[in-house]
């Protein structure tokens, strides 16, 4: 099974940390949480926080602490492939935290990747050249249609939700194209 992950962060610095982390499943329920600051985690952009909103008064009354929220994650990880559109970077930020907690941190697959996979069964039923053309073009009309969408961005939740309506897409679109196509 698959999710999609999104993670927003104190900043884009080195010492950065996160401060919302979102997953939607592969089902399209997902679960989101705002991280209380650990003592150690001092970095933060005002500039950051002018993208995504968040603010530091919000993840002291509303955020969990890192290594509640990583167990927690942890549970609801168990058995999923994780993909984003950041892998390295929000690899770095789940590393980071999951470290209180003393768990693991599970790779994370380029969201790209896994479109791109999704594309497979067009490679299985036509031509190799037509699969190939065909397979780009529902993976640029897809993200298109997702840039496009309206809603909030730099929010975990949101961004998370336009990754797996992303993937979604995908398989529509495939299977469209495969229709009329012989078995």
């Amino acid at each position: 099974m698959i999710g999609f992950l999104d993670i927003e962060a104190s900043s884009l610095s080195a010492a950065s940390h996160p401060i919302e982390i979102s997953v939607v499943f592969e089902t399209g329920t997902g679960e989101t949480y705002l991280i209380r600051s650990e003592p150690t985690w001092t970095d933060w952009a005002y500039d950051s926080a002018q993208v995504h909103g968040i603010t530091r008064e919000d993840l002291v009354a509303d955020g969990s602490s890192a290594a509640d929220v990583a167990r927690r994650l942890s549970a609801a990880l168990a058995g999923h492939d994780m993909a984003s559109d950041a892998p390295e970077q929000d690899t770095k930020w789940l590393t980071k935290l999951m470290q209180p907690a003393a768990l693991p941190t599970p790779p994370i697959w380029n969201a790209t990747d896994v479109f791109i996979t999704a594309t497979r069964p067009l490679f299985g039923r036509l031509p190799s050249s037509v699969a190939h053309s065909l397979a780009r073009s529902i993976l640029m009309q897809a993200e298109t249609e997702m840039e496009r969408a309206d809603g909030i961005r730099h929010r975990a939740g949101p961004d998370a939700r336009r990754l797996w309506l992303t993937w979604q897409r995908v398989g529509i679109l495939v299977s469209d194209a495969l229709e009329g196509w012989p078995t």
